[in-house]
């Protein structure tokens, strides 16, 4: 069992549909939403599909490379758009363009 699934365990610390993610202080956390549906506008980019404390799960998906715009639906991180020089990719990430325009 996880430290997000023992803290959630039998213990309603946040409103359905919300997680109780450890902030790293002492028995201290904060109610996250870590699976929002798209057609909700909140959500949690930096832990999606879980609480994202100490690589215990859950992703920051604005750390995925080469990203502009990101959203985290239904627990998954959705690359929206890249930046100059990258290319959205079939497998939803981004990929430098090495070749050089003339």
């Amino acid at each position: 069992m996880t430290l997000e699934q023992k803290i959630n365990e039998g213990n309603p610390l946040c409103n359905q549909g919300w997680t109780a993610c450890p902030t790293g202080a002492m028995g201290a956390f904060e109610c996250v939403d870590t699976m929002s549906e798209p057609r909700f506008l909140v959500y949690d980019l930096w832990s999606c599909g879980g609480c994202n404390y100490a690589g215990i799960g859950g992703t920051d998906c604005s750390s995925i490379a080469g990203s502009d715009s990101v959203s985290c639906q239904v627990g998954k991180c959705v690359v929206e758009s890249c930046r100059n020089n990258w290319t959205k990719t079939s497998q939803g990430t981004c990929a430098f363009n090495h070749a050089r325009k003339r």
